[in-house]
């Protein structure tokens, strides 16, 4: 049998768990209240009441704390990519200063193919200017032999020309005797010296070794007089008195 309520009684009563009983909320919480007219006219200031409460806080601090550190695989491979750049760097160096050194050869390798050239340039002059010369003296050979009025012929200059070569090599003949002359007199010479020198440094030996074995020689004489001398006054009895 249901019983009639009265009118001032809510259709539907909270219950013990009910947010809008004062009564279910803990002795001593900080947590504020909010009034069911303030829920419903600012629900966003409601909602930024709660989030920015003290109590959330030290929750978020232990979270961060949970996060996980990064492994020893993680720096390992943090390590290995340092060092892989860094290995990368100095191959790259080494690249740069190898190809300096290409360059360096490349311009040693057109230097010396230059030289070569100045090289081949120089004894081509050597052979264009002993060409030269030897124009020249034919010229002048030639020019002799027009202003020449006592010219005997082709036959006559060329016997005269052997003769001049035949003397020539007899001039250069004399001067290499004459110096091979000199030559074996300086050796000579060289020889008589050392020679010489050697003797006086044996003479001088000679002497040094003489001079030193005569004075041996009187020390020892010296003292043997002098021990006979004590020994015979020792021993004689010439002039004692006999009591």
């Amino acid at each position: 049998m249901e019983m009639n309520r009265p009118s001032f009684l809510p259709s539907n009563p909270a219950g013990p768990s009910s947010s809008s009983n004062p009564r279910s909320i803990p002795t001593g919480s900080s947590q504020p209240v909010p009034s069911s007219s303030q829920n419903r006219n600012n629900p966003a200031g409601d909602h930024h009441q709660f989030s920015s409460s003290p109590e959330k806080e030290p929750a978020e601090e232990p979270r961060r704390r949970r996060q996980p550190k990064a492994s020893s695989k993680d720096q390992w491979v943090r390590r290995e990519t340092e060092r892989n750049r860094e290995l990368e760097n100095e191959r790259d160096w080494l690249r740069d200063i190898n190809q300096l050194l290409e360059k360096s050869a490349d311009e040693m390798d057109q230097i010396k193919g230059k030289l070569e050239n100045v090289q081949s340039a120089t004894e081509t002059s050597h052979e264009l200017l002993d060409l030269y010369s030897k124009i020249l003296t034919q010229t002048e050979h030639t020019k002799d032999l027009i202003s020449n009025p006592n010219w005997e012929g082709l036959t006559a200059d060329m016997k005269r020309r052997a003769e001049m070569k035949q003397a020539e090599k007899a001039r250069l003949a004399q001067e290499r005797e004459r110096e091979r002359e000199e030559e074996l007199l300086r050796e000579r010479k060289q020889q008589q010296l050392e020679a010489e020198a050697a003797a006086e440094a044996a003479r001088k030996q000679s002497q040094l070794q003489r001079s030193t074995r005569g004075m041996g020689t009187s020390t020892r004489g010296r003292g043997a007089g002098t021990t006979a001398g004590r020994t015979a006054r020792g021993k004689s009895r010439i002039g004692r008195i006999t009591r």
